[in-house]
């Protein structure tokens, strides 16, 4: 199995704005923590893939501020990196969220349960 297709949650494709910082590994504590602007390509209630404008090592430490249009939130997220795809000009990165004090971790995987529940009971008659 490849390193994109490992992702045990269904998988939606959402193209979102977002703000992502890599946290500084010790070894580089003096790296500049500077917000920037990315976008998903998909996402899931265990993690999501999207473009940003730096590469990244897998295992690298990421937090998250990803806009919600369908109900208009905006969610606090960490993650680690899984894969990264280097393009002319960003990045591809696949990140697994992890849960961590002060984030919504929580009401994200809450966001993808509520919707598994409307698709079963949809296709239920």
């Amino acid at each position: 199995m490849d390193q994109k297709n490992r992702r045990a949650d269904a998988r939606h494709a959402q193209e979102e704005p977002l703000l992502l910082r890599r946290r500084p590994r010790e070894e580089h504590l003096d790296e500049d923590p500077t917000l920037v602007r990315g976008t998903s390509n998909d996402v899931s209630a265990g993690g999501l893939s999207l473009s940003a404008p730096f590469a990244a090592a897998h295992g690298d430490a990421l937090d998250l501020w990803i806009s919600w249009t369908p109900n208009g939130r905006k969610y606090l997220l960490a993650g680690h990196v899984r894969w990264c795809s280097q393009l002319p000009g960003h990045a591809q990165l696949g990140v697994a969220l992890t849960e961590s004090p002060g984030t919504d971790y929580l009401d994200w995987q809450s966001l993808f349960r509520s919707q598994m529940r409307l698709v079963r009971s949809e296709g239920e008659d």
